[in-house]
């Protein structure tokens, strides 16, 4: 699967966030056999003012309390936990700017960022089956597990559960 857009009006002052897909559900077991990429080329005189942190591992063994100790196994459900809880407001962030005609190439679901600025681009985004990358074991739905182990969280058994049955309030990035 793969969707190419066209994002010809101005972006400001996102809020930092992970990618969350179909409204935060979690995702089916064909969902999790794919690996999603995006890029972004920079079709704009002006360059493209981005912030970036650290990937999702990181960002799990940083947030330590302020994120409950059971979590999803799922990356989408995930990310809408670590959205939701506005983690990521205190994280450290690396700004970024990218001139015309450069490009941005990442997994949002795994690598945290907030457009700061920018005004045209073309987005396209991509998935692969996890058998056709060079080492499927790197699969973000792969790792998750011992990502939240490693930072010392439980992983909750519920395959069906959403964002709100960890944290309340709306999400942070829509």
């Amino acid at each position: 699967d793969y969707g190419i857009t066209w994002r010809l009006t101005p972006t400001e002052n996102e809020a930092p966030h992970l990618d969350v897909f179909a409204a935060g559900r979690p995702l089916t077991p064909a969902q999790r056999k794919l690996h999603r990429l995006k890029v972004f080329i920079n079709i704009d005189a002006e360059p493209r003012h981005w912030r970036i942190s650290s990937d999702i591992g990181s960002v799990l063994r940083a947030a330590g309390d302020r994120l409950p100790h059971r979590l999803p196994n799922d990356v989408n459900v995930l990310c809408d936990v670590i959205n939701r809880s506005r983690v990521l407001e205190s994280m450290p962030w690396h700004d970024i700017k990218f001139p015309q005609m450069s490009a941005v190439i990442a997994n949002g679901e795994t690598v945290p960022h907030q457009v700061l600025f920018g005004r045209r681009t073309i987005g396209f985004e991509g998935q692969c089956d996890a058998a056709d990358m060079l080492d499927p074991s790197k699969l973000s739905h792969a790792r998750l597990g011992s990502w939240l182990s490693d930072a010392g969280y439980e992983i909750d058994p519920d395959p069906t559960a959403r964002a709100e049955k960890f944290v309340s309030g709306p999400p942070s990035y829509l």
